[in-house]
């Protein structure tokens, strides 16, 4: 195995990839994959036995996973030499147990062994080191004393310095506020804090005070102890809903003079339904929601300038014009600049149509019956639709994934089933989903594309089936971009006049009534549909993934608004198919900065539009590789 090692002068960027954690026969974490950035203040949270200690103790590499991987700066900790991975991370243990006498001093010193040259001793810039760690946690009277005359909470306090003191990018500390009293609690945390603005680094801690994490962490991870989990934002994540279903005991968020804390509801823990039983209080259905986490992938932005530049030195050596080939040679660029190669390809090109019912089809915004949602997945798999046509055309390997539908369906192994639940709620009433359904739908999706990633797919696109989807796409539309309904509202499926006014009554109401839903997820989980959700979690992965991804139509995009409020970069490697002729496209497509390749006046969905335009980013490719140049050819150039 060949070692990595890197220079210590730039930030690590730590990350799971499919990350597996088990306790005997129990799964703590399942199919866990996140990049943490520097500049990130991360708390990992959970019940006694949720596997706090096991992911820090395996995100050191102390410990080996039951499956996946962790990396550091995109190299597997196992082909990191020991030195080397302890310049770039630095961990603290949840236990200490001193053998001998030493000098506080002597023993944050330790911590300066990763930095020393070969058999050399402590030199002047370690002492100051280590002093300066003590400063930090106000420790500098304390050099002198033996560690084994230290209380518990001085002794913790000392191993932070010590952590400190080993001068890594990254920290990872195992309850570090353990012992310590509250002032010291603060003061050590805000000490963290102070030392993370101080340079691009990161820490992750594991702790149990809610409202301390709340205070002063940017993320949080929280465990549920059953595989679950929920990444991202503090204050999205160690929320009373999510808090009280992982501690299965009831919190509320109170307010006073602008601070904020999780409090228990009731007195008597007995009150509070178990935290099995209670997973998701918004699902009224007899059957169980899907549990899944979705950690949010990172998607790098296409930056690298001198790949650009050799990129479009190729395409303009072609025996051509520069430029003859019109937009052809943007999208040639783009591949390339999206695969990282000059040479791009398209291999086992991908459509996967998602497939789910929308209880707002009640409040009769479609000509059609929610049944047809089903009728057309049956019609997919028997090959019949219109995308199994142009999928057979364009050489697509086609996919068709129950998101949600409403209608049971028979079992085929040409269907997945990834369905949440049984379509969602009427949006004009209620949220169509939960947050936590928007989070699973979205993690479906994701792993739908790492499903195709593995086949070595590198182009893919995504299509959608589901009655009175348009009205769910408006919504979110009209809430994201802030327009007028009136502006995002279309026939969808062939409304009358009568209809069009009708539907755009009933999804002004809606809005009203969903006026606090602003965030792209809460935008997501008041209008959206299972099958959107899971389109944009896909659309999410298939950027980490390196994917060029045809974007069909009014729907597909509205899921692409989520996906780019959620990771901007996704947009650059999004191939805009056509413009189709629902109201609204043309302005979403503005927004997200999309020229489309086509302009054919559809309206089907199902990702026909991008089927059609899979010939083109062929065509794309195959100049760039196969066209000659100038030199090649014999053929003048115009400036010879």
């Amino acid at each position: 195995m060949t070692m990595h090692d890197a220079p210590t002068s730039r930030p690590t960027r730590y990350g799971t990839r499919h990350l597996v954690l088990k306790a005997g026969a129990r799964t703590l974490l399942d199919d866990f994959t996140h990049t943490f950035e520097p500049g990130e203040l991360w708390c990992v949270a959970g019940p006694n036995g949720a596997g706090k200690t096991t992911l820090i103790t395996t995100l050191a590499g102390l410990a080996k996973p039951a499956a996946g991987h962790v990396e550091a700066d995109g190299a597997p900790l196992a082909a990191w030499r020991p030195e080397a991975l302890a310049r770039r991370r630095a961990w603290m243990a949840q236990t200490l147990h001193d053998a001998f006498s030493a000098s506080v001093l002597d023993t944050v010193l330790l911590a300066r062994f990763p930095h020393l040259p070969g058999w050399g001793w402590e030199r002047a810039d370690d002492h100051a080191a280590a002093r300066a760690a003590l400063a930090r946690l106000g420790l500098e009277a304390f050099a002198a004393r033996d560690v084994l005359s230290l209380s518990g909470g001085e002794r913790q306090r000392v191993a932070l310095a010590a952590a400190l003191c080993q001068d890594a990018p990254l920290l990872l500390l195992d309850e570090p506020l353990a012992h310590l009293d509250l002032h010291h609690q603060i003061d050590c945390l805000a000490a963290l804090a102070d030392w993370l603005r101080a340079g691009e680094r990161t820490a992750i801690f594991s702790c149990h005070d809610l409202n301390l994490a709340r205070r002063f962490a940017t993320h949080a991870l929280l465990l549920d102890g059953e595989g679950g989990a929920h990444a991202g934002p503090v204050r999205d994540v160690l929320t009373p809903e999510r808090a009280s279903r992982a501690f299965g005991y009831p919190l509320v968020l109170i307010e006073r003079d602008g601070h904020e804390a999780l409090v228990p509801a009731w007195p008597d823990a007995r009150a509070c339904p178990d935290r099995r039983a209670s997973r998701n209080p918004f699902h009224p259905r007899d059957e169980p929601m899907t549990t899944s986490t979705f950690s949010l992938p990172s998607v790098d932005p296409l930056d690298d300038a001198a790949l650009r530049a050799t990129l479009a030195r190729i395409i303009d050596h072609k025996t051509k014009p520069p430029g003859s080939l019109g937009r052809l040679e943007a999208l040639a660029l783009q591949l390339g600049m999206i695969q990282r190669t000059s040479a791009p390809s398209v291999a086992r090109p991908a459509m996967i149509v998602f497939a789910g019912d929308h209880g707002i089809a009640a409040e009769g915004v479609s000509p059609y019956p929610q049944a047809v949602t089903a009728q057309m997945v049956a019609n997919f798999v028997a090959g019949g639709a219109a995308i199994n046509a142009f999928s057979r055309v364009a050489g697509l390997a086609l996919e068709i994934v129950d998101a949600g539908v409403a209608s049971p369906l028979p079992a085929s192994p040409q269907l997945v089933d990834a369905a949440i639940a049984r379509g969602t709620r009427n949006f004009a009433q209620e949220r169509a989903m939960s947050r936590d359904e928007a989070l699973a739908a979205l993690a479906a999706g994701a792993a739908r594309v790492r499903h195709h990633a593995a086949l070595g797919t590198n182009v893919i696109g995504f299509g959608e089936m589901g009655i009175a989807n348009t009205s769910a796409a408006a919504c979110m539309m009209s809430r994201l971009l802030d327009v007028p309904i009136d502006a995002c509202v279309g026939r969808g499926t062939g409304l009358d006049d009568a209809g069009l006014a009708h539907k755009r009554a009933v999804l002004g109401r809606a809005l009203e009534r969903h006026a606090h839903a602003r965030e792209p997820l809460d935008v997501l989980a008041a209008f959206g549909g299972f099958e959107i959700a899971m389109i944009a979690g896909a659309f999410i992965e298939a950027a980490h993934a390196r994917m060029a991804i045809l974007v069909d139509g009014f729907i597909a995009t509205s899921a692409l608004l989520v996906a780019d409020a959620l990771a901007p970069a996704v947009r650059e490697y999004c191939v805009f198919s056509h413009v189709s002729n629902e109201a609204g496209h043309r302005r979403m497509l503005e927004h997200l900065g999309g020229e489309p390749l086509l302009a054919l006046d559809l309206r089907l969905g199902e990702g026909t539009g991008a089927a059609l335009a899979l010939p083109l980013v062929r065509a794309a490719a195959a100049f760039v590789n196969e066209m000659a140049s100038f030199e090649s050819a014999g053929v003048a150039n115009r400036d010879a």
